[in-house]
């Protein structure tokens, strides 16, 4: 188990806290320091046997991850148009073809809540939608899916909509059924900057940064509703009923509140020298997935709270 080291002062972090932090705030710190750490489960090699991707495509322009509500985690590699599953403890169990190859740049790869794997290919106009086991559910074209000049996120979220960040304007969009096609349309007011690191909050929230570096807030039809200031980069994930925040510096991470309350933060290299060189992040339930610089590794932590044990139900890594 690692003890979290006191907050940093200064820096980032530090301008959030005072942004983020009022005076009903201040003081919480050692509180907070006590209810909550951050506990390191494991690191996972992912074997990928003879399916092995070339070397090059361990970084995020060729090769993204995600992992399901089942604790499995699933990679896609853009160049060879391929989606890859393995096991909670990284054995390989299957992989399927996408297409002959993907763009990264117009290609979304999410998790729907009920842990069907969905692949947005906006260069060929389809969505293909995948099982938790990687058996194809469909293969859906896309009306208007010529407006994804490009695509930076993509979530599928409880109310039954896919929602898309992409390069044109409006660039927020929404994805829905119309017969044996999906209709891409525009999604609420939009914003001059675009969003990012899009993930539903409780509450039929939304939770993005945008490219100016502000932490938002939106409704379930893309209208603002709260914002703060941030670092630009910045990426965000919901944890439990927290807001977890990285920062793709990959020096420093911070916890806050459901309502932008700074909670905590924390050094990467304070909890595992390693985590200053992840690729990626994934959040799910309450554990946090960093990708590793090294070839399909990944570092598992899990947010703990000393009242209840765990942020979220759900135990530790299982095999």
């Amino acid at each position: 188990m690692i003890r979290l080291s006191p907050p940093a002062k200064g820096g980032v972090i530090g301008i959030i806290l005072f942004f983020l932090s009022g005076p009903a705030s201040h003081g919480q710190t050692d509180t907070s320091e006590a209810l909550y750490r951050l506990e390191k489960l494991g690191v996972l090699y992912c074997d990928f046997g003879q399916d092995h991707p070339a070397e090059e495509t361990r970084t995020g322009d060729r090769l993204d991850f995600r992992v399901g509500p089942n604790g499995h985690f699933y990679f896609i590699n853009y160049d060879a148009g391929r989606l890859y599953r393995f096991g909670p403890g990284g054995k390989f169990l299957r992989s399927v073809p996408v297409g002959s190859s993907l763009s990264h740049f117009r290609t979304g790869f999410g998790i729907g809540p009920e842990g069907d794997i969905l692949i947005l290919d906006g260069g060929q106009g389809f969505l293909h939608r995948f099982d938790a086991a990687l058996d194809l559910l469909g293969k859906s074209p896309l009306q208007n899916g010529g407006e994804l000049e490009r695509v930076y996120d993509f979530a599928a979220v409880s109310w039954g909509k896919f929602l898309i960040i992409g390069e044109s304007r409006p660039n927020f969009w929404k994805l829905e059924p119309a017969g044996k096609y999906f209709s891409l349309k525009p999604a609420g007011e939009g914003s001059a900057a675009r969003y990012l690191s899009l993930s539903e909050m409780s509450g039929s929230r939304l939770l993005a940064t945008d490219g100016l570096g502000r932490l938002k807030i939106l409704d379930r039809y893309g209208n603002l509703l709260k914002a703060w200031p941030a670092e630009k980069g910045a990426e965000v994930a919901v944890i439990g009923e927290k807001v977890f925040v990285f920062y793709r510096t990959r020096k420093e991470m911070a916890l806050l509140d459901s309502t932008g309350v700074f909670l905590l933060n924390w050094k990467m290299t304070e909890l595992d020298p390693e985590l200053e060189k992840n690729v990626q992040f994934q959040v799910a339930q309450d554990k946090i997935y960093f990708l590793l610089a090294a070839p399909w590794r990944i570092a598992v932590f899990r947010l703990v709270s000393s009242e209840s044990d765990t942020v979220t139900a759900g135990g530790g890594m299982r095999e």
